[in-house]
């Protein structure tokens, strides 16, 4: 059995990403909430970005894509 990777999606930015079946988000909302935020992601997809804290989550393409790399003039 593979392991299987949910990010918790708020306001189209990625919070966190768990080791989860999306079954165990359902029936322990007290732990992880609104179910709809956790959002499967995938470690090695061909066509898929693992998602990292920070990135943000594309509902169309079901796919989540890096920040933007800081500004170097900012630093």
């Amino acid at each position: 059995m593979s392991d299987t990777y949910y990010a918790k999606v708020e306001n189209g930015i990625v919070t966190t990403v768990h080791v989860v079946s999306y079954g165990f988000i359902v029936t322990n909302p007290e732990r992880y909430g609104d179910p709809e935020l956790w959002k499967q992601t995938f470690v090695d997809h061909p066509n898929k970005t693992y998602a990292g804290i920070g990135f943000t989550y594309n509902e169309t393409t079901q796919n989540f894509s890096p920040p933007p790399p800081p500004d170097p003039e900012e630093e």
